[in-house]
């Protein structure tokens, strides 16, 4: 790749960002696609990829561009968290625990990755499961209005 592409690539990467920030999702999604078909080997790019199919409602789509972005940087923690909450999202609530879990391997302090598993647990049924994650999500951060209906929501479904 010489000078020139790489400069076709960011400039593309750039062009994408205004795009999205103009909420022309497909466009940015154009301009990301051709950047990374120039240079695959940049996980930021996959990840935003992944950013804006989130944004058209491309669930599936996204799933497979943040595997593409973490195949590349293993440990990115938003990768990670977007991956899970997308597994989550489109139901697949056993994988979504394992990516959360990794992130957690990564930085325990991470909060989201306990909130996110609070409502994977309570749609597996695993309430005291759903309750453990709730009080370590508290430990860092104690008034986290999603991990209150998260475990409310665990709470209701334990009642029926």
């Amino acid at each position: 790749m010489d000078t020139n592409d790489w400069n076709d690539a960011e400039q593309r990467v750039e062009r994408a960002q205004e795009l999205f920030e103009q909420h022309k999702w497909q466009e940015a999604l154009d301009e990301l696609l051709l950047a990374t078909t120039i240079n695959p080997y940049n996980g930021g790019w996959f990840f935003n990829i992944g950013l804006t199919l989130d944004e058209m409602g491309r669930l599936d789509e996204a799933i497979d561009a943040y595997r593409r972005s973490l195949e590349i940087e293993p440990n990115d923690i938003q990768a990670l968290y977007h991956l899970g909450a997308d597994l989550q999202h489109t139901e697949r609530f056993a994988e979504a625990i394992k990516t959360f879990q990794q992130i957690e391997s990564l930085d325990p302090t991470y909060e989201p990755c306990y909130c996110g598993r609070i409502l994977c647990h309570a749609e597996l049924g695993e309430h005291e499961k759903a309750e453990e994650m709730f009080y370590l999500a508290r430990l860092y951060k104690e008034h986290c209005p999603a991990c209150y209906f998260n475990m409310g929501c665990s709470l209701a479904a334990r009642k029926q």
